[in-house]
């Protein structure tokens, strides 16, 4: 294999254990309850509630609006758990998070994309880092878009607000 291959090939497999979670672990009707929603919390969501009502009531006392950072070689740096509960199936595998501030006219900042998303999820996870030099300031609210480029439009699965503190 080339080199060139190789390398795609680790980028797929390291977005696949990132950044996806198995949704049979979490009900359907929990899915539905969130869809179009993106939660932020401080660890990873816990699976295997027993009760659909409990389990979402658990996720939305987990969800955070602020998230602090830290510095990192000088940086100021925000790592946070996600979990993306998608309105549909996304049918393409790259999507991207797309940063916005809250200003009367948003502004487009910043985003993070992922590559070799399984089209078919519905539920995506994992961790993000961002920092300043992705153009995201503290002190900050943003809103967050998963969005993706479905039949050359982009189109938006989940959202949500957080504070960069």
């Amino acid at each position: 294999m080339k080199r060139r291959t190789v390398a795609r090939w680790a980028v797929l497999v390291a977005v696949a254990l990132v950044g996806g979670t198995a949704s049979a672990d979490i009900g359907k009707k929990v899915r539905k309850r969130l869809a179009g929603k993106i939660l932020i919390t401080e660890k990873a969501l816990p699976t295997g509630l027993d009760d659909d009502n409990a389990t979402v009531k658990k996720y939305k006392s987990l969800a955070v609006k602020t998230v602090k950072h830290e510095v990192v070689q000088g940086i100021p740096t925000w790592n946070f758990h996600y979990t993306a509960f998608l309105k549909t199936a996304p049918k393409v595998s790259n999507l991207a998070f797309d940063f916005y501030t809250t200003d009367k006219k948003p502004l487009y900042v910043a985003d993070k994309r992922f590559t070799g998303v399984d089209p078919k999820i519905k539920i995506l996870s994992g961790v993000l880092t961002i920092n300043e030099d992705d153009n995201v300031n503290k002190n900050r609210t943003y809103v967050i878009k998963l969005t993706g480029k479905v039949r050359g439009r982009e189109k938006v699965f989940a959202t949500t607000k957080v504070t960069f503190k």
